[in-house]
């Protein structure tokens, strides 16, 4: 394995104002969606996003990415947040290519057609098992990123963030963005209102201390379920009302680890201590009533205590579910007593 490598030191993770030029390197790549992004032509790749970028020799611009260069990293419909490259590792492997078995082109996957494939090319359809596969040799890279990682607070969508790229490009899975239009995007995703003269120095500011070395697997797909959310209701916690986008967090009514699913009306867009609390069934919410119930145990805390019984109102675009809203309030029953 060929590992390449920048001296970070991790006490000082940082971006100098000096490499925030025009001269900035940065990149925007197609991270394989937890819940189906179509690659079509290939299986994806082996992304934890926080921390690395796995793409092949295959991958137009491969030979491009270099330590040092900013990669922004978008999903099936959000862009998820951001990192500067600290090392690439590049190992030998294969993979497996889906080819038309008409015409040997690439093929496209339709889900909800009868038949789930057709050729871009010749537009024949056909089955999984008519399905032409070769495998071949590629050098496979790991772009890691851990230490600078940010993710991001504005729900940007991936036509939104077209108008950032440095070209047209609509087909590679990594492509160029716009190092002029690269302040202005970080600014936009971190949520952060800087004025035009001062972004190139202040850009610096925004992805300092964002590096955070995972030790828990997170859960995947959590921050693309937050950006929609975001993005459906606004900026809204549903007790506190309006907020910050970087303190709200997407709440999963029914327990993700029993459910393993990221619907819209299954969660609720909380401030991040009130997040904590409805996990542990601390506060729940009364849907028969909508208002808020603080536990005897934190109403001895004067914000916790201000909530109690307060009347709140539900979105009006993708409400909470109530069943699984009263299942919860239920199942808080015991710690209540």
């Amino acid at each position: 394995m060929v590992q390449i490598s920048a001296p970070i030191d991790i006490s000082v993770v940082e971006l100098r104002s000096s490499h925030m030029t025009n001269s900035q390197r940065a990149w925007i790549s197609i991270a394989k969606d937890p819940v189906g992004l179509n690659y079509g032509v290939h299986d994806g790749y082996d992304d934890e996003l926080s921390n690395y970028y796995e793409y092949d020799s295959k991958v137009g611009n491969h030979k491009q990415v270099s330590v040092g260069d900013l990669l922004v990293i978008r999903g099936a419909e959000f862009v998820l947040g951001f990192g500067q490259i600290e090392s690439i590792s590049i190992t030998k492997g294969t993979k497996s290519l889906r080819k038309c078995p008409n015409c040997n082109g690439r093929p496209e996957s339709r889900k909800t057609a009868v038949i789930e494939w057709r050729c871009f090319g010749c537009k024949k359809e056909f089955t999984t098992e008519q399905l032409r596969v070769e495998v071949v040799e590629v050098s496979k890279y790991r772009a890691t990123y851990s230490r600078t990682w940010r993710d991001a607070n504005h729900p940007m969508t991936i036509n939104e963030v077209f108008s950032f790229q440095a070209n047209n490009d609509t087909q590679s899975a990594i492509r160029k963005l716009d190092p002029v239009k690269l302040p202005l995007l970080i600014s936009v995703l971190m949520g952060t209102i800087v004025s035009p003269d001062k972004l190139n120095t202040q850009l610096p500011d925004l992805i300092i201390g964002g590096y955070s070395i995972t030790v828990a697997k997170r859960r995947r797909g959590q921050q693309e379920f937050r950006l929609a959310l975001l993005k459906a209701i606004g900026s809204d916690c549903l007790i506190s009302g309006p907020n910050p986008e970087c303190v709200l967090e997407a709440a999963h009514i029914r327990s993700f680890a029993e459910h393993e699913s990221h619907e819209l009306n299954g969660g609720l867009l909380l401030r991040r201590d009130f997040h904590s609390l409805f996990d542990r069934r601390l506060i729940r919410v009364n849907p028969k009533k909508w208002t808020v119930e603080a536990s005897p145990a934190i109403r001895k805390y004067e914000t916790y205590n201000a909530i109690h019984l307060r009347e709140i109102q539900p979105p009006e675009k993708n409400p909470p579910n109530e069943q699984w809203l009263m299942d919860h309030y239920n199942a808080a029953e015991s710690v209540f007593a």
